[in-house]
Formats: structure tokens, C-alpha cells, sequence
């Protein structure tokens, strides 16, 4: 989800201050499966100015320039620009690496980024790598070779002023589709991950009320290993579903633990905000607390399960008046015939909290007839 995005900007970038004392200003995604069209705006929200990426290759889409603004929804644009051919290269010379970027490249430009270093999975430059560069260079094979940094080029860039960057083209779309396949590879971690955004961000709503409300410290701390939970299990090969099989076990308990932290957050705000509530007595009821953490307005069918009521229960609104409802089957697998569960719709304005009563037996008037269930 949206919010993800801008937690990955928010702790990135603080790991960044934390480490070495600055901040990021250009984006770089070498081995993505898309790009969502929202992105130019979340970037420029973390600072982040320009953007470069691999993927989708000329192939894959109907992109054709190296160099282009992209441009969100809401007019944000950052200045972006595809890697031609590869971001990593074999740990001998560069030739082969940069004959093939430069036939990527739009020649127009004049100069281009040209990726190298042995990836994927750790190292780096090698000395043959640097060594070939400097020799290029002396001999002038492709021109001009230069040690620089992704910064740089983009400054040199922005430098040539008004009239070079208003030529260049300006998509206002999404960057898709690499390996369209992993979007459905494993249901599991898209489910995992789902609960676990939405449990956290549902724990940082109530947490924030209750710490307003009934003066208790907001949990940044847990809220924090939570969010980081779920931001680790976001890589590029999880998250799709390429990753190895032990991966998912890892994951799934990861993911657990982000839900569990935000249950028990949600479960204590509540209890708090719900006994700062005043509701009257009354003999042969029980209140019910309904919560919207929404913010917007919902109408959902609540189901409640009660015990010790051979006769089942019946709802009544915070007015006294009987509310539809119905007995649904109950969770408990016992033969006790006092157990049991109810169903009955509430709704509530966005961001809100609604008291009922569960009153015991049937109703003594008939109840309301519903149109559907």
C-alpha cells in the first residue's frame, strides 16, 4: 500500500542521517517487477528529486526514452532515467558492458550512466573493473569515461537549463510489467503482508486516541519493530513471491509477530477508550463498544459471541430501541446450549465509536423485519 512506500522513504532516510550524517536525493531501483504511477510523488515527499530504475526494458513496454520527467497524479516529477542493459557487470573489463549500454542509450543526450560492478549478491567494482575504465578512457575507445555518481549526472543534467529539459518526455503513468508472473507467484506472503499493513496502521490510529485520550505513552518503540517487520519482508523477492521456499517460513512468523504487536496495542487503547465510555447500568444487559478506525463512514455487520444464555440475546441501540438482528452459528465447538452469537449492523461516521446493549432473552415486542442479511 501507499503508506508502505512512504515508510520505506521515512526509514531509509533515517538510516542514512543516522550513518552518515546526510540524506538521499536520488532513488535508485536496479531490479524492481514495476513501478507504481504514484511513486514520482512519494518521492519528491522523501526528497528524493530524480529516480533510476532497470526495468521494464524497451521490450517489456512502450517506453522508449533513456531520460524523461515522470510525472505523478497531483503534478510531482522527478527526473528520471533507465539503466541501459544491466546494473551489474562480470568482474573482468567493462568493454562488453559498455558496448552494450551505449547501444541502449539515446544517443541524443551526449553522455549516459553506465552501470557496472559484480552483483548480485554482494561485492562490488572489481580492480579489473576500475583499471579497464581508466584504460578506456586513456585510449578513447568510447569516449570520454568517467568515475562519477548518479547525483552528478543528474545535476549535470538539470545544469543544461530550461530549454533542454522542457524537450524531454513526460510520462504520466506507471512503469509496468517485469515477470508479471510473481504478482500471483505466492498468495500467502500478499495475504501475510495485507494483515500485517493494515494492523499496524490500525495500532498507530488507536494508539494515537487512547495517548490523547487517556494520557497513556504512545508505543513508538513497538510500533517501530512492527513497521520494520513489515518494511524487511517488502524486498523484491519476497514480497512477489521468487524468494526460496525457507524464506516464507521466516516471513510468515515475521509478519506474525508485526500483527501480534499491533493486536495487543489495539486490544489496550481499546480497552481504555472504552472504559472512559459512560453508559448506564441497566440489569440484564451488556454493553457492546463498536469502533471505526476508518476515516470514512461504515455500515458493517458486527457478530458477537456470548455465553450463558439458553435463550439467546437480543441487541438494542444506545436509544433502547431493539435492533435488527440475527443468531449466527458460534465459534465455541461445545454442546453447550448457552452459547451462541449474534449478528447486527452498525454504523458509524468516520473515525468513531459507537456503545449498543446486548440484552439477554427475546425481545419482548417483535423485532424490525430486515430486508436481506
Amino acid at each position: 500500500m501507499g503508506e508502505s512506500f512512504a515508510r520505506q522513504g521515512l526509514y531509509g532516510q533515517r538510516y542514512l542521517l543516522s550513518r552518515f550524517g546526510t540524506a538521499a536525493s536520488v532513488g535508485m531501483n536496479v531490479d524492481p517487477f514495476g513501478h507504481n504511477g504514484m511513486l514520482p510523488q512519494i518521492l519528491r515527499g522523501q526528497r528524493l528529486d530524480s529516480y533510476m530504475f532497470l526495468r521494464p526494458g524497451k521490450h517489456e513496454s512502450d517506453l522508449d526514452d533513456s531520460l524523461f520527467w515522470w510525472e505523478a497524479p497531483d503534478g510531482s516529477r522527478v527526473l528520471a532515467y533507465r539503466i541501459p542493459f544491466e546494473y551489474c557487470s562480470p568482474p573482468g573489463d567493462v568493454a562488453w558492458q559498455t558496448e552494450k549500454s551505449i547501444a541502449q542509450l539515446d544517443s541524443s543526450l551526449g553522455e549516459g550512466m553506465v552501470f557496472y560492478g559484480v552483483g548480485n549478491h554482494g561485492g562490488g567494482p572489481t580492480k579489473a573493473n576500475i583499471d579497464s575504465i581508466h584504460r578506456y578512457d586513456r585510449m578513447g575507445t568510447f569516449g570520454r569515461m568517467k568515475m562519477s555518481s548518479p547525483r552528478e549526472y543528474f545535476d549535470e543534467m538539470l545544469a543544461r537549463g530550461p530549454a533542454f529539459l522542457e524537450n524531454l518526455g513526460v510520462r504520466r503513468d506507471d512503469l509496468q510489467h517485469h515477470a508479471p508472473g510473481c504478482y500471483s507467484a505466492h498468495s500467502g506472503i500478499k495475504a501475510w503482508q495485507r494483515r500485517a499493513q493494515f494492523n499496524v496502521l490500525n495500532a498507530e490510529r488507536w494508539a494515537a486516541v487512547s495517548a490523547l485520550d487517556s494520557g497513556v505513552e504512545y508505543p513508538r518503540e513497538d510500533l517501530e519493530r512492527a513497521w520494520k517487520q513489515v518494511l524487511f519482508n517488502q524486498f523484491h523477492d519476497i514480497l512477489p513471491g521468487s524468494a526460496i521456499e525457507q524464506s516464507y517460513d521466516d516471513a510468515r512468523d515475521q509478519l506474525g509477530e508485526a500483527v501480534a504487536i499491533s493486536k495487543r496495542i489495539i486490544t489496550r487503547a481499546h480497552n481504555l477508550i472504552a472504559a472512559r465510555i459512560d453508559i448506564p447500568f441497566e440489569a440484564a444487559t451488556q454493553p457492546v463498544v463498536v469502533f471505526n478506525p476508518h476515516p470514512w463512514a461504515v455500515e458493517e455487520d458486527v457478530e458477537l459471541q456470548y455465553g450463558v444464555q439458553p435463550t439467546g440475546v437480543h441487541v438494542v441501540d444506545g436509544t433502547g430501541v431493539t435492533a435488527v438482528s440475527q443468531r449466527v452459528q458460534s465459534v465455541a465447538t461445545t454442546d453447550d446450549k448457552g452459547r451462541g452469537a449474534v449478528a447486527f449492523r452498525a454504523s458509524l461516521p468516520p473515525s468513531a465509536i459507537a456503545s449498543t446493549a446486548c440484552a439477554r432473552g427475546r425481545p419482548s415486542t417483535p423485532r424490525p423485519r430486515a430486508a436481506s442479511w
